[in-house]
């Protein structure tokens, strides 16, 4: 067998995929046993372990849509590890998918290098890890897509079937994510943008069209008042930011924790923030080239529809963001399917001096950025630092532990029985971890009188404002003192563990006898 031959034997690229997915799913077990739970994580676990009725009880509090709690539910929850597996499956699932779906658009070699900019994407390997809904969503979208394209197919007229198909995914797009409604949204106008020509559609696909969508719509009604405020347009802020660290933050979504890079420390004092912004526009200048290229071939419709999907689910997320005053980057897991086959047009068909230069910068920044995800350093520590006390020597004396957040105060004391949970707090008390559930009833004001003159290990958390020097720890734990009624000076701080540009910080405090 000549070595041409076996370059063309038909089952060469299946071959390699094989081994790509399977780099995928090592790649996103790697560590999965070691990674401390946050808050939304500890929610997660803590509705999936619940019975049908219970869950139905609880599961309003959260601000999401209930779909993937009920698959997690039958997943099984009985260890963490295990209830992250299905995001894991979820995320390695979409590696083969990715290759199916873009062989079409852009050949063997362009759906390969789709495929394996996914596998070390690091927004990919960060979610896929992430006891949340947006593995499986990412999932969803890629199925969505794949829906979108086939109707826009001119060699097999689409039939009844693939509509039925697009407005099912798209419900289940919606029902994970409520913001998944605006990478819906992206697909309906962009399947209606790519069948403008030179002739209007016919009045039968416009119904169709239609139909799916209100079909879509109707099916998320018993979701969009169950615990969910929707905002008015005169909610909205007058004075859109548009400054540059504002639109740095929404390019910063399409780069997926590029920021995260070692390179990301280069020059201080605002550095890193010209190198983010760099890469952002990098990225954003491949999705442009991309969408040429699809133009340039026979594959116009296909182009303009995922631009379509890409721009204006990035719009509506930047009037989300813009209305909430907040960024997250999680939002921009909508458009990573779409993002990623625009990449592998731009670096398999563009122009060769772009191939190979863009090729090795973008496997650069997504390899070093996915092995510092990998590392667990970002990672928030409270799983690690529970099974750090429940494993201390016998001998020793086990501090108590007081965790801030009572999902997480329940989550830990389930998992780990070793360790000394004590107590949940509030923004306002204490409520002892026997008594905690999803409300804010039978509070304890005061300090537990069985804690004086004991050290106790406070796991805290926060929302971007968490102390950054030693003064501001001091500042923080008398605040949290005065909070929950302690005489001033009482608290001592006498160590602190804290998360690289994480969310929470733990500390080894006393309560002094007085």
């Amino acid at each position: 067998m000549t070595t041409s031959s076996i370059r063309q034997h038909p089952l060469l690229p299946w071959i390699g995929i094989a081994f790509l997915t399977l780099a995928a799913l090592a790649l996103r077990l790697y560590r999965l046993s070691d990674l401390g739970l946050w808050y939304d994580e500890a929610f997660s676990i803590l509705i999936a372990r619940r019975s049908w009725g219970a869950m139905n009880q609880v599961i309003f509090v959260d601000v999401h849509p209930p779909l993937y709690y009920y698959l997690l539910h039958l997943w099984g929850a009985e260890s963490i590890t295990w209830a992250r597996g299905f995001s894991v499956l979820c995320s390695t699932l979409t590696i083969p998918l990715l290759f199916i779906l873009t062989r079409r658009l852009l050949g063997t070699g362009g759906a390969f290098l789709a495929s394996a900019l996914l596998t070390i994407h690091p927004m990919h390997v960060y979610y896929a890890q992430e006891l949340r809904m947006y593995a499986f969503q990412s999932l969803l979208i890629l199925l969505l897509l794949a829906s979108g394209l086939r109707l826009l197919s001119t060699e097999n007229p689409p039939r009844r079937r693939h509509w039925i198909a697009l407005a099912v995914l798209a419900w289940g797009v919606m029902a994970t994510q409520y913001l998944g409604g605006a990478l819906v949204a992206g697909v309906w106008i962009g399947l209606f943008l790519a069948h403008l020509g030179k002739n209007t559609p016919p009045p039968r696909w416009i119904a169709t069209w239609a139909g799916c969508g209100a079909a879509a719509l109707v099916g998320m009604f018993p979701f969009l008042f169950w615990g969910t405020r929707w905002k008015t347009l005169t909610e909205f802020q007058n004075d859109l930011p548009f400054s540059l660290r504002f639109i740095r933050d929404i390019l910063d979504g399409f780069m997926g924790h590029i920021h995260s890079t070692p390179l990301h420390w280069i020059g201080n004092n605002g550095g890193e923030f010209y190198w983010d912004l760099a890469c952002a526009i990098f990225l954003l200048l491949l999705l442009t080239v991309g969408v040429i290229v699809l133009l340039r071939t026979s594959r116009r419709k296909e182009a303009i529809f995922l631009s379509s999907v890409v721009s204006v689910c990035a719009f509506l997320l930047f009037l989300y963001d813009c209305s909430e005053r907040r960024f997250f980057t999680r939002y921009f897991v909508l458009l990573l399917p779409a993002s990623v086959m625009l990449y592998a047009a731009a670096l398999s068909h563009g122009r060769r001096w772009l191939r190979f230069p863009a090729v090795g910068f973008l496997v650069l920044i997504f390899l070093s950025s996915s092995c510092f995800i990998l590392s667990g350093e970002h990672r928030d520590t409270s799983g690690k630092l529970a099974k750090r006390i429940s494993f201390q020597s016998k001998n020793r004396p086990q501090p108590p532990m007081l965790v801030e957040n009572i999902a997480l105060a329940l989550t830990l004391k389930t998992f780990f029985p070793q360790a000394d949970i004590r107590y949940a707090s509030t923004r306002d008390a204490l409520i002892p971890v026997e008594q905690a559930v999803f409300t804010d009833q039978d509070l304890v004001q005061t300090w537990p009188e069985d804690w004086r003159g004991r050290k106790v290990w406070m796991i805290m958390g926060g929302w971007g404002n968490l102390p950054q020097t030693p003064e501001e720890l001091q500042s923080k734990t008398a605040e949290f003192a005065q909070r929950l009624g302690a005489p001033k000076g009482a608290l001592r701080l006498y160590g602190v563990e804290t998360v690289q540009g994480g969310f929470k910080w733990s500390a080894l405090l006393e309560w002094a006898p007085q």
